[in-house]
């Protein structure tokens, strides 16, 4: 049992289906729960990350754009050309290190 979601155990509560899964529940008793409940909490932060990355790259983007309009370019096409690369490099950082740190193995 102290195995439990590796190896063989992750073999057989993989190829149970949902259904099956959820009606076992999560008690200590059930083989399957510690699977259960890492996989579900790997999917839970996958979006919960995917949601993250992109809040944060939206106030990025409002924000260098009212950075770069607070410095005032002489032209529109400055301006735009401005804040078109700022907000493509600090969006290309963001997701990268973000996507980097959420795949992370820091054990």
């Amino acid at each position: 049992m102290e195995k439990q979601g590796t190896g063989i155990y992750q073999c057989y509560c993989k190829s149970r289906s949902y259904t099956e899964l959820a009606q076992a529940g999560t008690e200590e008793s059930n083989i399957c729960s510690k699977y259960v409940w890492q996989f579900g909490g790997g999917y839970a932060l996958s979006e919960v990350i995917t949601v993250v990355i992109t809040v944060v790259n939206l106030v990025i983007r409002d924000i260098i754009i009212w950075m770069i309009k607070k410095v005032g370019y002489k032209t529109n096409t400055a301006e735009i050309s401005a804040i078109m690369i700022c907000v493509f490099v600090a969006t290309f950082f963001n997701t990268g290190i973000l996507l980097l740190l959420a795949d992370a193995d820091f054990s």
